[in-house]
């Protein structure tokens, strides 16, 4: 990914500069940071063969690929996107694969579906970008079965650390990160929104990932993010050198430290 594209691009990919550099950043994060964290989201949904599952906000396809392999040949899977690029990605890799697999364009806070039409539904990372998280969240229990389970994966973006010594200017830019997403709060308020939407037994699991220099500077984009709050004065042009000069030393003497938590909520719908 470009200095010019970063995560915030997921709010519109079809409009982003580089959108092919979204693609291989989907695919960096599964296979590079989400193993795990996939692995147990896919436990924490309880589908069987034969379910009906929805990946809401589905990417390039790689996960909705993994629930087919749960539901088995008699159960259904169907990603949507906003994106068109990325269905199409996901159509070209079903297809690869030849697993069956429904994907379609759509809007997670208006989906086209019936109430209750699945038995379990899974979104990661998805509610940070959209204008009206919590509507999201209402239409994939809408569309949920009663007993059926929702699994929803969000960072808390304001829960991004980085070592360093310029305290102040760390969280000047820590800050102006988290506030270009369309909502940087969404990992803190998904345990809130799920509880006061009526599911039952939900379970909160916080999983801390930890990221390299360059995967942090040039894809997550807080090189970029320097050179905005420099440009725009929050931040000295002295102090935006000092505190990306401390950086690209840590990452040559193999001291560098940054993480980002997510948080994985999973319920039942009565």
């Amino acid at each position: 990914m470009n200095a010019a594209q970063t995560i915030q691009s997921f709010a519109s990919v079809d409009q982003a500069a580089d959108p092919g550099a979204l693609v291989r950043f989907l695919d960096t994060v599964s296979t590079r940071y989400f193993g795990r964290v996939n692995a147990r989201s896919f436990e924490m949904l309880r589908v069987k063969p034969g379910a009906a599952v929805l990946e809401a906000g589905c990417g390039t396809g790689r996960d909705a690929l993994a629930l087919r392999t749960l539901v088995g040949p008699a159960g259904r899977v169907v990603g949507v996107d906003s994106s068109q690029l990325m269905v199409s990605q996901a159509v070209e890799r079903v297809t690869s694969a030849g697993s069956p697999v429904e994907f379609q364009v759509g809007d997670v806070q208006r989906l086209a579906f019936d109430d209750g039409t699945f038995d379990g539904i899974r979104s990661s990372r998805v509610l940070c970008h959209v204008d009206e998280p919590r509507r999201a969240l209402t239409e994939m229990i809408r569309v949920l079965r009663p007993g059926g389970h929702l699994v929803a994966i969000e960072p808390d973006h304001d829960t991004l650390v980085i070592a360093s010594p310029q305290r102040d200017c760390t969280r000047r830019i820590v800050n102006a990160f988290g506030d270009g997403f369309r909502d940087g709060w969404t990992g803190r308020w998904l345990p809130v929104w799920c509880r006061e939407l009526g599911l039952r037994d939900v379970q909160v699991e916080p999983h801390t990932i930890q990221m390299e220099y360059e995967f942090v500077m040039d894809a997550v984009g807080l090189h970029k993010k320097v050179e905005e709050l420099q440009h725009a004065g929050s931040i000295t042009a002295a102090d935006a050198s000092e505190w990306m000069t401390f950086q690209k030393r840590a990452a040559e003497t193999g001291s560098f430290f940054s993480a980002i938590t997510v948080f994985m909520v999973a319920g039942r719908k009565d």
